[in-house]
């Protein structure tokens, strides 16, 4: 029954259901990959579920705008970070995700006729966007889990690793692995879905690429529940 309670509430949340959404489509897409040879109808009729899936995430988010504008004020120029390349690549990363979102939704709006525009411009900008805020995350978060190596080499050193575990090997260092782990199978991703020329794009296999983004949403789902 606890389980069951747990599951309702992260289910109720928009952070979670989204995460949900992500697992379940990018886990029919990988599956769609994998069954495409053996019954290619079988194979399409989990890519179509897959994409609407896909859809209907695009449509909720036109919902994050606020909670992401409100994020990026609260941040603002990131004084109170003392890093400054920390600093520059969160503001990076906030000004990509706002270009992300506000092209997305140009481009939904220009694939549902509302918006007369070449929906194919701003599906690329959205994704190059996205990409920028992934790779300004990565650096980030490298800077972070290096950091905190450095400290936990000290404290080795000093014997003091008895009184810090808790406190360097828990939760903020398994979700920083996690998210590295997430932010990178995202970035193999979306350069896969670049137009082609451009390193791997469009070179991945339906399979390999619905298999990175079940990886990167599985990353997602349990930083949320540990």
């Amino acid at each position: 029954m606890n389980f069951l309670a747990c599951t309702s509430k992260f289910l109720e949340s928009y952070r979670g259901h989204d995460c949900a959404l992500s697992t379940i489509g990018y886990g029919l897409a990988m599956y769609s990959g994998l069954k495409a040879k053996k019954n290619d109808q079988y194979s399409k009729n989990f890519a179509k579920l897959s994409s609407q899936i896909s859809n209907a995430r695009v449509i909720l988010r036109l919902l994050d705008d606020p909670s992401m504008l409100a994020y990026t004020l609260n941040y603002g120029l990131g004084k109170h970070e003392k890093n400054i390349v920390v600093r520059s690549l969160n503001i990076i990363n906030n000004l990509a995700s706002h270009v992300y979102y506000l092209c997305e939704h140009a481009a939904w709006l220009a694939d549902n006729s509302i918006l007369k525009a070449d929906s194919r411009l701003y599906w690329l900008i959205s994704l190059v966007a996205w990409l920028i805020s992934l790779i300004a995350s990565i650096i980030c978060n490298s800077i972070c889990l290096i950091k905190m190596l450095k400290e936990l080499r000290l404290l080795v050193n000093k014997d003091q690793i008895k009184s810090k575990k808790d406190e360097l090997i828990s939760k903020r260092f398994r979700i920083i692995y996690l998210k590295l782990i997430e932010e990178l199978s995202w970035t193999i991703n979306a350069i896969h879905w670049l137009p082609p020329g451009i390193l791997w794009s469009g070179k991945l296999s339906d399979f390999q690429s619905g298999f990175l983004g079940l990886l990167s949403s599985l990353c997602n789902l349990i930083c949320k529940i540990i």
